[in-house]
């Protein structure tokens, strides 16, 4: 029999959520966000906003990771 995929609980997602948030604070909070150009703090305020509001939790929960992706590149680099 095919199993087709699972889709994720609510509650899954919601931990996902905070675990990419404990990510957030723990990595790029305070010195490292303010040395983030205003495009980038401005981005973050809205996926930060967006993964605490929004309706669409898998949609948020995916530009959460794809911002700390951008983080992370800038990180790397050192920029």
């Amino acid at each position: 029999m095919e199993e087709f995929p699972k889709e994720p609980s609510p509650e899954n997602v919601e931990e996902g959520i905070r675990k990419l948030f404990d990510t957030l604070y723990s990595g790029y909070a305070g010195e490292a966000y303010n040395q983030l150009t205003p495009e980038l703090q401005e981005q973050w305020y809205e996926v930060e906003m967006e993964a605490e509001v929004s309706g669409d939790r898998e949609a948020a929960k995916t530009h959460l990771e794809e911002f700390l992706k951008v983080l992370g590149k800038k990180k790397e680099i050192g920029n």
